[in-house]
């Protein structure tokens, strides 16, 4: 028993040797390689030394966790070196508010709160931000995401983040400045609401910001899939399926917040990014939507319920045709969808499914 609860030793400084041969690459790309070998690195060393005690309760003895005051590099390359580590450090930064906000419990992580740590990120990192309000939704024809949430306390939150370059993110609130809808634009951004108007009034401003500078030469949309918690509604999770563990999917969400955070941090030129979270909760109730009802999703088609477990299929559904609706090039959501992916691929690979080979193979690459 002692040895269990002993504290580990704090650790105060770090010290990593990179040899000279770590540059060594017989490929073209041996520069890239070797920066992707030390972002790796140290993403994997700032994102294990940042404990996580929220949930422990007051009294409790907590075993020290490493603390690291200072890190030594040795390196060959020093300014290389250094990209890789900011880099990491950005990375690491949306990592950990995947995990914490992935860790947190269904009673502490709720639609709302989603909503409000999208808010955060954006106010941070300098990103526009709107969150859509039933009214709105319901405006859009949200017909299946809306038909999932309404089973729950906690409203729907339709979260919608934007990236751009500083210069293009400039010139978009001039153009709309100019054609005389940056006003309503700004205040759909500060109250969350938005209109279809609205929506392609911002898709106006988009473009002419694009045409003006010339930057954007790529737009992609990450889609998350935001259930705060899945009871699986009225065709209800049994105890042999882990409800319990349902906290967790909304794993593509935070997964989602956490990739806008560090883009924010990272500043890619050239591309503008959207991040989209349709948060709900599927929860048992008067008001919960019941197998064999027919929904109609935002793009007109009609979908029949068979189980209400398979609510991730149907607030992807509006989230997906909302993206498409953004004119993008690519589009990538990553959701809990399926234990079956678990037990064909066991607990360290994820699934990735795409018609396009060509970015499936730029996304296997990191």
């Amino acid at each position: 028993m002692a040895a269990a609860t002993r504290e580990r030793p704090r650790v105060h400084s770090v010290g990593v040797y990179i040899h000279p041969m770590a540059q060594q690459c017989p490929c073209p790309d041996a520069p890239k390689v070797f920066f992707r070998k030390i972002q790796a690195l140290f993403e994997t060393f700032f994102v294990e030394i940042q404990p996580d005690h929220r949930f422990k309760g007051t009294g409790s003895k907590v075993a020290s966790e490493p603390q690291v005051e200072e890190l030594t590099v040795f390196t060959f390359d020093v300014e290389e070196t250094k990209r890789a580590i900011e880099a990491a450090r950005h990375v690491a930064s949306g990592v950990h508010l995947a995990r914490e906000l992935v860790n947190a419990p269904s009673n502490y992580c709720t639609t709302i709160t989603l909503a409000k740590a999208a808010e955060t990120v954006a106010k941070e990192g300098g990103l526009e931000c709107r969150i859509l309000d039933q009214p709105a939704l319901e405006e859009r024809g949200m017909g299946c995401y809306l038909a999932v949430a309404k089973g729950s306390m906690y409203p729907a939150q339709f979260i919608h983040l934007i990236y751009r370059p500083k210069s293009a993110a400039a010139a978009a609130a001039a153009a709309g400045a100019a054609d005389g809808s940056g006003g309503a634009g700004a205040a759909a951004a500060a109250t969350g609401k938005g209109s279809k108007d609205e929506g392609k009034t911002a898709a106006a401003t988009a473009a002419a910001a694009e045409k003006e500078t010339g930057e954007i030469k790529h737009k992609i949309a990450f889609v998350g899939k935001g259930l705060c918690f899945d009871s699986g509604g009225y065709n209800i999770k049994r105890a042999e399926t882990s409800i319990e563990m349902m906290k967790f999917d909304m794993g593509g969400a935070a997964a989602v917040l956490g990739a806008a955070r560090a883009v924010s941090l990272l500043q890619p030129a050239a591309v503008e990014i959207h991040f989209i979270a349709a948060a709900a909760e599927n929860m048992v109730s008067s008001r919960a939507y019941r197998p064999g009802d027919v929904l109609r999703a935002s793009n007109g088609k009609t979908i029949e319920v068979g189980n209400t477990d398979a609510e991730g299929r149907l607030t992807l559904a509006d989230a997906l045709v909302y993206a498409e609706q953004l004119h993008v090039h690519s589009i990538v959501d990553v959701a809990t969808l399926t234990g079956a992916c678990i037990v064909a691929l066991g607990e360290s690979y994820a699934g990735l499914f795409s018609p396009n080979d060509e970015l499936a193979e730029e996304i296997l690459q990191w």
